[in-house]
């Protein structure tokens, strides 16, 4: 009886020997499966920073041209904003060669107030050499 103990011992041990060695197997294969996987998504991940790389990079050269288109139309509207104001001094000296010599007419006074006005905007725009600086003596020294 103690032979067959033996022999079912020595029985169980090899298939306790043996799923071990199937398990061992199969563990090495899920290894080896997780480590394609990660590779793979390792590739997926390389894939995504480098799409993201190159749309930081357009996001930056878009923000630099609406930057500049920004400018630009800064400098238009300033552009624009200088012709206003020059047909409007153009129009206030108009007004005031047509009257002759500023004198103590109360429409007199508010066409060189106005045109005061519009000095200090030229010089803040850095229209100096505009008309602007010329009306007063062009009006003092009218018809």
């Amino acid at each position: 009886e103690l032979a067959a103990q033996v022999g079912a011992a020595e029985a169980a041990s090899r298939d306790a020997r043996a799923r071990a060695a199937e398990a061992r197997c199969d563990a090495g294969r899920r290894v080896e499966e997780a480590q394609r996987a990660t590779a793979a998504a390792q590739e997926v991940l390389d894939a995504h920073r480098t799409a993201l790389e190159s749309y930081m990079a357009t996001v930056r050269e878009v923000s630099k041209r609406v930057q500049a288109a920004e400018a630009t139309l800064s400098s238009t509207e300033k552009n624009l904003l200088a012709l206003s104001l020059e047909r409007r001094v153009c129009e206030e000296g108009i007004a005031m060669l047509e009257r002759g010599p500023v004198g103590s007419s109360a429409s007199g006074a508010q066409l060189e107030e106005s045109v005061a006005v519009l000095q200090k905007v030229a010089v803040k725009l850095g229209l100096e050499e505009s008309l602007v600086l010329t009306l007063p003596c062009l009006a003092a020294s009218g018809p």
